[in-house]
């Protein structure tokens, strides 16, 4: 299915690229992610995003979240909460399982909020 935002937004932009940056996710000294095969989503008005693959998150630490929000150009997102030991971070990873067209490529990936989890980026040479 075509993403209806473009069409009422045609100069908006999302733009996914492929990137070879280790992309590693902690809560304290837990590690929730650890990639190096993310998609950075480079957004209009936007700062960009790492997506990580969900295959590459520890399974064990997810729990599914009720909330979900809809992008008009990427579709309905869903969340998960980490759960680790005691704590749990509520809503603090989301993706886009069945995503736009345009973002296909997301079906399969799924990001952090910076502000409830720790990422860590290496950049590539």
């Amino acid at each position: 299915m075509r993403a209806p935002g473009f069409s009422e937004h045609p100069n908006h932009e999302v733009i996914l690229e492929q990137t070879n940056d280790r992309v590693k996710v902690l809560f304290g000294k837990t590690t929730i992610a650890d990639t190096s095969a993310a998609i950075q989503v480079k957004e209009s008005r936007h700062v960009n995003v790492y997506y990580l693959p969900l295959s590459d998150v520890n399974q064990k630490l997810l729990s599914p979240s009720h909330t979900t929000t809809y992008c008009p150009f990427k579709g309905t997102a869903r969340y998960w909460d980490v759960v680790t030991g005691k704590h749990t971070i509520r809503d603090a990873i989301w993706g886009y399982p069945e995503p736009y067209d345009e973002c296909i490529d997301l079906a399969e990936y799924v990001s952090v909020y910076t502000d409830k989890l720790n990422q860590i980026v290496e950049h590539s040479r």
